[in-house]
C-alpha cells in the first residue's frame, strides 16, 4: 500500500530553524510509532538500507535568516509529507492521528 498524510503546522511564535530539518521530523515520526507501537518503532530505527517511509523537508513560506537557518512567521502555516509504504506503519500513524 502507498500512503501520504500531510500534517499541517501554525507556529505559535516566531522562530529561527535549521534550514534542513529532516533529521528532527524524521525522529518525531519514530517518537509517534513508538508511543503507539514500539516493535514497529524499534524495526524502523535499525540501521537498513531502505525505509517503508519518506519524510519531506518543512515546507512553507519563510525567510531566509543566515546561512543554514529560515525564520518561521507566527501564523503562517507550514507542513510537512510523511509517504508510508508499509500496512503496519500506515495502521500505525493513522492510530495516532
Amino acid at each position: 500500500m502507498l500512503a501520504s498524510l500531510t500534517l499541517h503546522i501554525l507556529p505559535v511564535e516566531d522562530a529561527i530553524l535549521p534550514a534542513t530539518m529532516g533529521h528532527y521530523i524524521h525522529a518525531a515520526l519514530l517518537d509517534i510509532l513508538r508511543q503507539i507501537d514500539t516493535g514497529i518503532a524499534e524495526r524502523l530505527h535499525l540501521d537498513q538500507p531502505c525505509k517503508p517511509f519518506t519524510v519531506s523537508p518543512l515546507q512553507g513560506k519563510f525567510d531566509k535568516q543566515g546561512k543554514g537557518t529560515i525564520f518561521v512567521r507566527s501564523g503562517y502555516e507550514c507542513w510537512v509529507r510523511f509517504t508510508i509504504l508499509d500496512d503496519d506503519l500506515l495502521a500505525a500513524v493513522a492510530r495516532f492521528f
